[in-house]
């Protein structure tokens, strides 16, 4: 049945290790599917991608530890760690079977849930694919990862107003639209009490979380038994369609699905992204 009413349902859910997670639910009465967001994103930056879908599946998106409106507790921010409050709000909630869509730290949150709860699992969707570091943690690999995190942990996270926090996500997001960046601005910062605006994700957690994509997830991805789809952006130099083949050869039953579009598919082409996640629930017998 279609959505009866294209805005999600904003809800927190309390888990047994004492996190809150802030979650958006767009309710149906279909199988489920969880999207997870990258680091320093946001549950809502799928609510397009959540509106297309229009009710073929019962959408959660999750605000992830260290991000949105969830708890930020101390922790390692590994896949792993993620992964196991995964697992609480889906048997808390009581979702039994998931589909999981994942963007870069939630795709690799989605990689390790699948091997270690394939009980729940349905198919995991890799929307923008995989980290090639994650599979090939060469030196020159690795340490663009440290960089990477470390630009994260000195990263600017207090503006005097939005159209300044705008100005810092056009210049370091450079390959976003302005409309994906407003979005951005609208739905992952807040207003601080003395008039200024500060991002809703903690800058060093999120960067703890970005020196793991240097950890080798390969032993993950031969336990996965579901069916897996590797979503790259036609235009995207994140994963280039050689390394897209190189790294399905880890999964036993996997796909590689080119949706037009970069990297943030979820905020470039949620249309075409949604597409791609219900044609692949059809053919894997999910919807």
């Amino acid at each position: 049945m279609p959505y009866a009413d294209r805005h999600p349902i904003a809800k927190s859910a309390f888990l047994a290790n004492g996190v809150k997670l802030s979650y958006y639910q767009w309710a149906s009465d279909k199988p489920n599917l969880i999207l997870l967001h990258p680091s320093s994103g946001y549950g809502l930056m799928w609510d397009r991608t959540a509106i297309y879908i229009d009710g073929a599946m019962q959408v959660f998106a999750l605000d992830q530890r260290g991000h949105g409106d969830s708890d930020r507790p101390d922790g390692s921010y590994s896949a792993e760690e993620y992964a196991e409050d995964l697992y609480l709000f889906i048997t808390q909630i009581g979702l039994g079977k998931v589909t999981i869509a994942g963007h870069s730290l939630g795709g690799r949150v989605a990689q390790v849930f699948a091997a270690t709860h394939p009980d729940l699992t349905q198919a995991i969707l890799l929307v923008g694919g995989p980290h090639y570091s994650n599979f090939f943690a060469e030196r020159q690999r690795a340490d663009a990862v440290l960089q990477g995190a470390e630009r994260m942990r000195s990263s600017q996270t207090i503006f005097d107003s939005e159209d300044d926090a705008f100005t810092h996500f056009k210049f370091t997001r450079s390959s976003d639209s302005e409309n994906s960046l407003r979005h951005r601005v609208r739905y992952n910062c807040r207003r601080m009490s003395d008039g200024k605006v500060e991002t809703k994700y903690d800058n060093v957690r999120v960067a703890q979380g970005l020196a793991h994509m240097a950890d080798d997830l390969s032993d993950y991805a031969g336990k996965v038994n579901c069916p897996v789809a590797i979503l790259r952006g036609s235009f995207s130099t994140h994963l280039t369609c050689k390394e897209a083949q190189i790294l399905a050869a880890f999964w036993k039953d996997v796909r590689v699905i080119e949706v037009e579009g970069d990297y943030s598919l979820e905020l470039e082409n949620p249309e075409g992204l949604s597409k791609a996640i219900l044609d692949f629930g059809s053919s894997s017998g999910i919807i």
